[in-house]
């Protein structure tokens, strides 16, 4: 019996709307991770990563 296995990793980068740096604050990075981390986990997308720096 022959099977089919995929694996497919995504790498996104994407910045704050006119590059507002309001992502400076380690609070805010932490729950924009948390955010993310939760909106992939309930569309079945588990995360291997998830992290914020504060100029993208």
């Amino acid at each position: 019996m022959s099977q089919s296995l995929a694996n497919v990793l995504l790498h996104i980068v994407f910045s704050t709307k006119n590059r507002a740096p309001f992502l400076q604050v380690p609070v805010i990075r932490e729950e924009m991770n948390a955010y993310m981390v939760g909106t992939l986990n309930a569309i079945g997308c588990p995360s291997l990563i998830v992290r914020t720096v504060e100029d993208h």
